[in-house]
């Protein structure tokens, strides 16, 4: 955090320096924050608790006073906010609100409900976190639904679901009417195609039956697992990929072979094993585990977002594969991985890795 000050003060210094500051729209923000072990997550991304979603906003308007806005904000409206004060012409289809009349002083806070979402947990057959802030209250949807008092209880250490059961109804169909309208906007905008892909996301969400049109009811699935119970899979991961980014393959490869123990089902447990597989070298083992991410990929056509999450590695499982059959000289088959993972390539406009397997395919290829 000092670190980021210091940062914060050289660009205010310079702005000084130029003449530039005084007349400088400058905006201080953040994508997210750290949860450091907070409710079992070490980092970010998992859970939607304000130790990873709340975030500083400071917004310099020039030639404005200072002040504190009391009325909750999110990011999301920073586009509308800039492109008020900088007259910029906008759709009039836009998220977010524009924030410049509470800075200028020309217009008061009000009553307010933030969206909020987490979709980490799919990858293990959970449903997804959905979750609405208020100025005081934090509602999280999920099997087991999360009410906070966020005034007095800054840690969201207490529950209060069961103690407020009415104040929960109330945040939770505020929920509905967000995502309602959301999907309402996005239709109306001609913005929002209702092909299979956003199907499966808007079915992952809770609020579309399958095989159903667009859902007035936005009844919510809870019949899956609740992500907090799976919080110590999601560290495992995490470690994993932590130790092959620090090369520290041998504590990868054991940590992934207790998950693999504990669940042979997880799909993307092979992909890791593959590659953990190929950075020590052990080419048989790396073939057999891409081989076996791959198949089961193939097998296991659904819609379930677990499997979706799986499936965003093929195109790199394809390209590795490609390579551990290259180095133990069979040469067909690591243009055959290759050529599957440039198809997915190009249809995902990657290019620097078209480009990639290009140069190998033309190396091989020519073998």
């Amino acid at each position: 955090m000092a670190y980021v000050d210091f940062c914060i003060g050289q660009v205010i210094e310079k702005l000084k320096d130029l003449g530039v500051y005084d007349s400088t729209l400058l905006i201080v923000t953040s994508d997210h924050g750290e949860s450091l072990n907070e409710h079992r997550e070490r980092t970010h991304g998992y859970f939607i608790y304000h130790s990873t979603m709340h975030v500083p906003l400071i917004i310099k308007v020039p030639s404005a006073k200072a002040k504190k806005v009391d009325s909750v904000a999110g990011l999301v409206d920073i586009v509308p906010t800039v492109c008020s004060l900088l007259k910029i012409e906008v759709d009039s289809v836009m998220h977010g609100r524009d924030l410049s009349p509470l800075l200028m002083e020309k217009g008061e806070s009000e009553q307010r409900h933030i969206y909020c979402e987490s979709f980490e947990s799919v990858q293990f057959g959970c449903n997804p976190l959905l979750g609405v802030v208020d100025g005081r209250w934090k509602y999280i949807q999920a099997p087991r639904q999360e009410l906070y008092d966020l005034v007095e209880d800054v840690g969201e250490r207490e529950n209060l679901i069961y103690k407020h059961p009415k104040r929960a109804r109330l945040m939770q169909d505020n929920l509905k009417l967000i995502l309602q309208e959301q999907v309402r906007i996005d239709l109306s905008a001609g913005q929002f195609a209702l092909d299979e892909q956003s199907r499966k996301r808007l079915e992952s969400l809770g609020y579309l039956g399958a095989g159903e049109s667009t859902s007035e009811s936005f009844e919510f699935d809870d019949t899956k697992d609740d992500p907090k119970d799976w919080i110590r899979l999601h560290q495992q991961v995490m470690m994993i990929n932590s130790y092959i980014k620090v090369k520290e393959y041998s504590l990868a490869e054991a940590v992934s072979r207790q998950i693999n123990a504990e669940m042979p089902d997880y799909i993307y447990n092979y992909f890791l094993l593959g590659k953990i597989a190929f950075e020590k070298n052990d080419i048989d083992e790396s073939i057999k585990n891409f081989f076996e991410y791959l198949s089961r990929i193939e097998q296991q056509q659904s819609s379930d977002e677990s499997l979706l999450f799986a499936s965003r590695y093929v195109l790199e499982a394809h390209s590795r594969l490609g390579d551990a059959l290259a180095k133990q000289g069979k040469v067909d088959m690591a243009v055959a991985s290759y050529k599957k993972a440039l198809e997915l390539a190009v249809s995902e406009d990657r290019q620097q890795l078209v480009t990639e397997i290009e140069k190998k395919l033309q190396i091989y290829e020519t073998q």
